[in-house]
């Protein structure tokens, strides 16, 4: 089988999953006539796999049940009656509550040729920042980024968009106004877009956060329903003075609302927290941190904390942190700090 046989076949399959959630939408309708429910047994039957798909659209809208509709991608939920073309995003458009089905979508953006932006990118930059280093930058459409410690992005600017790669730590942009070409970050599953506005982006192995200090950003992350990722968006749209997070286990998380001047203050260095856990504490300071610091006990890295310490004084956040939530900390041979809980 050649390549244009493959692209093909998955091409079929693509409009054939976009047919299943067209039915589903539609005979979810009470008033669908007895017309509408021939015609759909009649599709039903011409091909067993129609039938798997239908089937596999069943078992995705029982699961967004639960998934509140307004909080859905709103890329992912246009309603597209266009012919497909020879896109990937438009042959996975579906009616309603569009599902990028793992077996279709992953096959599709690996074989399909990119288009021309994809391949030609007129500049591409890596940054990273040293331990306890806060970085400045100025990007070539005047972008201002600031990295926090032990932080790393990669810049790709193109003739219709602007993207960041947050590898890991955080950053927070001052994005210059194009209204031709968005400003996209992603770090994780996570993804921010925005045309021209302030807002932070942090990533962690457990944790990733946005905060919005100026403006207007776009924030979407996948569904996680019984814990499990789906393989579909939620966005939710932030303003100024907002904050949300998320985690591979539970998905988007409820917005804060943080006072005037409360966004990045790591910026000068000033480690702000609220409701935040200690494992993500911890991880921070060891991006300020000479020597290394390790939780002992997986369960320590759970407990909440709200409050705020110095990034050049790492020594005293440690010893408060002990104080108030009764931890041991013990300096070992090698230099590490470990952490335990109080016997």
């Amino acid at each position: 089988m050649n390549l244009q046989t493959d692209i093909n076949d998955m091409e079929n399959l693509t409009m054939i999953q976009q047919r299943a959630h067209e039915w589903r939408l539609r005979l979810e309708d009470p008033e669908a006539s007895d017309e509408t429910w021939m015609a759909f047994h009649q599709w039903l039957d011409t091909d067993p796999q129609h039938q798997d798909a239908y089937r596999r659209a069943e078992s995705t809208w029982l699961k967004l049940e639960a998934v509140d509709r307004s909080r859905l991608d709103p890329e992912l939920i246009e309603i597209n009656n266009k012919p497909a073309t020879y896109n990937w995003r438009a042959l996975i458009a579906i009616a309603a509550s569009i599902v990028l089905m793992s077996i279709i979508a992953i096959p599709l953006m690996t074989v399909l040729e990119p288009s021309l932006d994809e391949i030609v990118a007129s500049t591409e930059t890596n940054h990273q920042s040293g331990k306890g280093e806060i970085k400045e930058l100025v990007l070539t459409d005047d972008t201002k980024v600031t990295l926090d410690a032990d932080s790393q992005i990669t810049i790709k600017m193109y003739n219709d968009k602007r993207t960041v790669k947050l590898t890991r730590g955080q950053a927070f942009f001052n994005v210059t106004d194009d209204k031709q070409r968005p400003f996209i970050v992603s770090g994780a599953d996570l993804n921010v877009t925005v045309v021209g506005t302030q807002f932070s982006v942090k990533v962690t192995e457990t944790i990733s956060r946005v905060a919005v200090a100026e403006g207007k950003v776009d924030v979407s992350y996948p569904i996680f329903i019984n814990g499990k990722p789906q393989n579909v968006k939620e966005k939710i749209a932030l303003t100024a003075g907002q904050q949300i997070s998320a985690n591979d286990s539970s998905g988007m998380k409820q917005l804060d609302t943080l006072g005037d001047g409360k966004i990045a203050q790591w910026r000068y260095h000033k480690l702000t927290y609220l409701g935040a856990t200690l494992g993500e504490i911890i991880a921070d300071a060891n991006r300020h941190s000479s020597v290394r610091i390790v939780l002992n006990d997986d369960e320590l890295s759970w407990l909440p904390v709200t409050a705020s310490f110095h990034s050049n004084d790492i020594d005293t956040m440690l010893k408060t942190l002990a104080n108030t939530l009764e931890l041991s900390i013990n300096q070992q041979v090698n230099g590490d700090i470990n952490i335990s809980g109080k016997e």
